[in-house]
């Protein structure tokens, strides 16, 4: 009886991870694509992906690692950053995974992604922060631009 018990756990277990739970409530790692064009700025939000044709790249808006940008209800001395992490995929290249900044006044500090014959540039991100409001992750929008460049 014990066996049984624990095979039925055991099943129970793999079955949940096929279907992508991995806690209550937990999300899975399934992007939303859109389409975007080069030479346009588009928007995508935290777990989409963009999709762009003529080169063929994907690049994704995986998350938001900081955002320490002055409040828009507040007077501030700087301007502060916020910082997302994109990954970009050009087909023939090894995939690139970088993290853009909203002010690139930091050392090391970049806007843009460069992979292949492809150049991601972070115009944007919304909504700008309000004191004493936190931001959840899925409310992050980053404005984007395509462009194609010479190797």
């Amino acid at each position: 009886m014990k066996t049984i018990a624990l095979t039925f756990i055991a099943v129970s277990t793999l079955l949940a991870c096929q279907n992508g739970n991995t806690a209550p409530g937990g999300q899975t790692e399934q992007f939303q694509i859109v389409r975007a064009e080069f030479q346009k700025e588009f928007t995508i939000r935290v777990g989409q992906t963009a999709e762009l044709a003529s080169p063929r790249a994907h690049v994704s808006f995986l998350a938001v690692t900081a955002d320490s940008r002055c409040p828009v209800d507040v007077q501030c001395v700087w301007e502060g950053d916020a910082a997302l992490v994109l990954d970009l995929r050009v087909p023939g290249e090894t995939a690139a995974r970088d993290t853009l900044h909203t002010s690139p006044r930091g050392e090391g500090q970049s806007r843009s992604i460069t992979l292949g014959k492809v150049r991601i540039t972070l115009r944007s991100l919304v909504p700008q922060p309000k004191s004493g409001r936190s931001i959840r992750a899925e409310d992050y929008v980053a404005t984007l631009m395509a462009e194609v460049v010479s190797e």
